[in-house]
């Protein structure tokens, strides 16, 4: 037979065990019924005042205007049986707290005073120090991609009225010593540096309106899109055009949603034409209620270097995104293409 002192002792022990685990959480963590009554804390020392002991209520713990915010969550919880988490924030911008909440839960044992209750964890955990880091990084970013903007538009501007200029004017110089030219293999030799002069001013060109393209400053994203879209014809063989849903071509939004969006489209291209070997492409830009997508597909070899999770570009296009409170959506196999999603809130 078995022995009742050792099963006993094994289970006295599987309960020490457990209690130590619990209580090493950092986190203070919270057994709790239907009512939000605390069972169970694991660490009541650390809770706020007397708040975390067994019999006051776990909203008590969080105080307002925490407790409002996770009453919802808390009975959501219990209502559906499946758990959940979320960061709460509350306070004034610059004294803001955030919590990270998350509440599992635990079906009572039968035989209690509430036969078939259903009762819950949660955990709170203070992530005010991460938040907040992460505040300053994203205004740190905000602010080295607004100093790119500005440089290139600045260096696009100078190579246009300066560089550009020079160029034209020794274009003209030499059409006009071609012209005068005394014999005709001198006018040939004229003629050919002339040819790489205007080449070179192309090529300025091109580089400008890379750098910053003039439409995306006189027309907006629609129309930048288009001519966008006109220079990767004119420098490849595939298919490949905008689509516009309930957009207008000369449509204006704010600035930096346009110029988010343009460079994400622009690295998206990039990674086409070097990559994916497809033959046609289309970019589609929607308003989708409160929110702008743009939608980038094609039919290459899918996955590629540069937009996998791996590659920078994925990780440039999300954080462009997330400056913008968007969000990025990649779909993607070997053979099937890419599909990529963006969604800003307008």
């Amino acid at each position: 037979m078995p022995n009742p002192d050792a099963a006993a002792e094994v289970f006295g022990d599987a309960e020490i065990r457990y209690r130590s685990v619990i209580e090493a959480i950092p986190e203070l963590l919270y057994e709790v019924d239907a009512r939000g009554t605390v069972l169970f804390c694991n660490r009541p020392e650390a809770a706020p005042s007397a708040a975390g002991h067994v019999g006051s209520s776990v909203f008590d713990v969080m105080g307002a205007p925490l407790d409002g915010l996770a009453r919802p969550i808390f009975e959501r919880v219990l209502a559906s049986g499946v758990a959940e988490e979320a960061e709460l924030s509350y306070g004034a911008e610059r004294g803001r707290a955030w919590r990270h909440l998350a509440v599992l839960p635990l079906p009572h044992a039968s035989g209690g005073p509430e036969d078939g209750e259903r009762w819950a964890l949660v955990l709170i955990r203070d992530v005010s120090a991460r938040k907040q880091a992460e505040g300053l990084r994203h205004r740190f970013v905000e602010r080295v991609i607004t100093a790119q903007e500005d440089e290139r538009r600045r260096v696009a501007q100078e190579l246009h009225d300066a560089l550009g200029q020079i160029l034209t004017g020794v274009a003209l110089r030499l059409k006009a010593l071609e012209d005068r030219a005394t014999t005709d293999a001198l006018a040939d030799d004229l003629a050919g540096v002339r040819s790489l002069t205007e080449q070179a001013i192309d090529e300025v060109s091109h580089i400008a309106r890379q750098l910053r393209p003039p439409a995306l400053d006189r027309r907006g994203l629609p129309a930048a899109l288009q001519a966008c879209v006109q220079e990767v014809r004119r420098s490849s063989d595939i298919q490949i055009h905008v689509e516009l849903e309930g957009v207008g071509l000369n449509e204006r939004f704010n600035p930096a949603v346009e110029t988010a969006l343009y460079r994400i489209a622009q690295e998206a291209l990039a990674n086409i034409l070097k990559h994916s070997g497809a033959q046609r492409a289309e970019i589609v830009l929607a308003r989708a209620g409160d929110e702008l997508r743009m939608a980038i597909t094609d039919d290459g070899c899918g996955v590629a270097g540069a937009l996998s999770e791996e590659g920078h570009g994925l990780a440039g296009i999300q954080e462009r995104a997330s400056l913008l409170g968007g969000r990025v959506r990649l779909e993607s196999a070997p053979g099937n293409g890419l599909a990529l999603e963006v969604r800003v809130p307008l």
